[in-house]
């Protein structure tokens, strides 16, 4: 698949559906918050399974930056 915009870190992916590796790992269902999510000082999203099997930063489908903090 091609993303028209790259990855923004923003988290929305994450924020709006638990994806399949997160369901696997943590056995959780696809509308629970993913354990495996964080954001960092700078508000960039971090996914602890990224390293090793989630492949992020392929790209985006919105051009968008997650809430944090009400900002």
């Amino acid at each position: 698949m091609k993303f028209p915009y790259e990855c923004s870190r923003c988290g929305v992916c994450c924020l709006m559906e638990t994806c399949q590796f997160g369901i696997t790992s943590f056995k959780i269902s696809r509308e629970t918050p993913c354990p495996a999510l964080s954001f960092s000082v700078d508000g960039e999203a971090i996914c602890s399974l990224a390293e090793s099997i989630v492949p992020i930063g392929d790209g985006c489908c919105l051009r968008a930056r997650a809430l944090r903090n009400n900002v």
